[in-house]
């Protein structure tokens, strides 16, 4: 074979060869939903009840085929996982009403065998921070942000103030509230539906009521959103009617409208499900002093533990931030 005639050849089988070895043509991805970003997700209610129920405690996705034989993929990450169909068949066939949250996966793959063939999948979180999930077929690569809606009051963290007083500006009771996953509920977020209908509206609906014995107010249901904080806290300053010792109980009621049998507002109770049992209560018993009895403890309590050089010091600063009665100095 001539020169000429081997290089025709090769250069044919390179040909043939770059024509064998192309990428294949890449199929559109054809999802339900158009893309978002992270400060604006998809939600969903939080799963309060351990079930992922279809357009409720899910976000439904679903992707259709635009060529024979196309592989779809699944990723959620960042606290986002899915169920699909399957799920909850299996759900079914065990006697359930709908999949557990354990039923969540990460990852998950399909190839869809005819054009206008559906795979759907059913994502979810827990938390009220979004997360993703990503769609990929060939080339083609989707994001989708997905956050969970704060759930019902569950759990509550109460600070007390150490003190009463009975005269001047009072003092407050500070409180945060989390739904049974957690998330916070803040001014923003606490007048929202849930999927148990227990509230999460803190704020005016009798979720969260402090009764207190011996000071000016015996029962309060109003709380205020502290910006500063972060904290929820009651409306108005509490005072003391007089000395001596004041009781203060912050009950979570979470509902205003369904009764126990004994005539009490019922707190969400997640535990059937699987969760723990609801932090609904916290009692304080403190010291309510008047300023004669706060000036005199100042006294009593400074006399016999610094000079009295340092006594009189502390007097002085004292006396300068406290109307009314003055503590006296030592000679």
């Amino acid at each position: 074979m001539s020169k000429k005639l081997i290089a025709i050849a090769s250069a044919a089988a390179l040909a043939l060869t770059g024509l064998v070895s192309a990428p294949s043509y890449a199929a559109s991805l054809n999802v339900s939903e158009d893309t978002n970003i992270k400060s604006e997700p998809f939600t969903h209610l939080v799963p309060e009840t351990n079930e992922l129920v279809k357009s409720e405690t899910t976000y439904r996705f679903d992707v259709t085929a635009t060529d024979e034989d196309q592989a779809i993929s699944f990723a959620g990450s960042e606290g986002v996982r899915f169920v699909i169909e399957a799920d909850y068949n299996a759900a079914e066939d065990a006697d359930l009403d709908y999949p557990k949250i354990s039923a969540g996966r990460t990852s998950y793959s399909k190839t869809l065998e005819e054009v206008g063939d559906v795979v759907t999948v059913y994502a979810f979180t827990t938390s009220t921070t979004a997360g993703k999930l990503v769609i990929t077929s060939g080339d083609n690569r989707n994001t989708y942000w997905v956050a969970g809606e704060v759930g019902a009051a569950y759990n509550m963290a109460v600070t007390f103030p150490s003190s009463i007083p009975t005269t001047g500006t009072g003092a407050f009771v500070r409180a945060t509230f989390t739904d049974v996953f957690g998330n916070r509920i803040t001014s923003d977020n606490d007048d929202g539906s849930t999927y148990s209908g227990f509230e999460n509206d803190i704020d005016g609906s009798e979720v969260a009521t402090l009764t207190t014995v011996g000071t000016d107010t015996t029962n309060d249901d109003d709380w205020d959103w502290n910006s500063t904080r972060k904290m929820w806290e009651t409306e108005d300053a509490i005072l003391a009617l007089a000395s001596g010792s004041v009781a203060m109980r912050v009950d979570l009621t979470s509902n205003d409208e369904d009764l126990d049998d004994f005539g009490n507002q019922t707190v969400a109770d997640f535990s059937d499900y699987g969760f723990a049992k609801p932090k609904a209560l916290a009692f304080s018993s403190l010291s309510a002093l008047s300023l004669e009895d706060q000036v005199a403890s100042l006294e009593a309590k400074l006399a016999n533990t610094v000079s009295k050089k340092k006594y009189n010091n502390l007097v002085k600063r004292f006396n300068r931030i406290t109307p009314g009665k003055k503590a006296k100095l030592v000679k």
